[in-house]
């Protein structure tokens, strides 16, 4: 009875990780990764990108520098699932259902999104990841959906001040030709009038797609 009794228990404890593994090594998931390599090699192939060139940038690079960003970028991976899951945890009270999102599994969901994102183009990984949280958790898709746009808004948020701030002390920089200085600025405008855009969503968004049908005004708010 009690090794029954614990396999009853390890199976009712690890159901996401479980259900998420089975996911991940399903045929399904290894087709599109088979298909993400194609077009990588495709890419590799057009681009006519030659290894040893690579090789040779990579050994010209400071390798301290390169160990640094590569551990920024790990930390940063922690910071963003504990935003996701604030994220989450504020759009579930307007569902049915009450799920307890876990830092690990959702690190995991996050780690398996952005693995596709960087082998697969369009940014399909955030649609990934909010399919995969919609079945673990049984929340719904176009609101997970929501959450991971709302990423996006205080990512563009950030990078038009990291852009900016970059613009203003390259700009000044005598070696710094008008070619750069032109691309800097267009980046920054491009930035500028995307966050604009987001804004007159959450101002005018409700009122406009209330005069839309049903279906696209429930999406809209969700």
């Amino acid at each position: 009875m009690t090794d029954s009794g614990t396999e009853v228990a390890e199976s009712v404890v690890d159901p996401t990780r479980t259900d998420l593994r089975r996911r991940f090594l399903s045929s399904r998931t290894l087709v599109s990764f088979a298909v993400a390599g194609v077009l990588l090699a495709l890419t590799w192939i057009l681009a006519d990108l030659r290894l040893e060139d690579i090789v040779t940038r990579i050994r010209s690079a400071d390798p301290w520098l390169i160990l640094l960003a590569y551990l920024i970028f790990a930390v940063t991976f922690p910071i963003r699932t504990l935003r996701w899951r604030i994220l989450l945890t504020n759009a579930v009270h307007r569902e049915d259902v009450s799920p307890d999102y876990r830092m690990r599994d959702l690190a995991q969901i996050l780690y398996i999104s952005w693995f596709v994102n960087g082998v697969v183009p369009a940014k399909l990984g955030d649609i990934y990841r909010a399919y995969m949280a919609r079945a673990n958790y049984g929340t719904s898709l176009t609101r997970t959906l929501g959450t991971i746009f709302s990423e996006r808004v205080f990512d563009v948020g950030a990078l038009i001040i990291m852009v900016m701030a970059s613009a203003a002390w390259i700009a000044r920089s005598p070696e710094t030709s008008e070619d750069v200085g032109r691309i800097l600025a267009i980046a920054a405008l491009a930035l500028a009038i995307l966050a604009l855009g987001v804004l007159f969503l959450l101002v005018f968004g409700t009122p406009i797609f209330a005069r839309l049908p049903q279906v696209a005004a429930a999406v809209y708010a969700r």
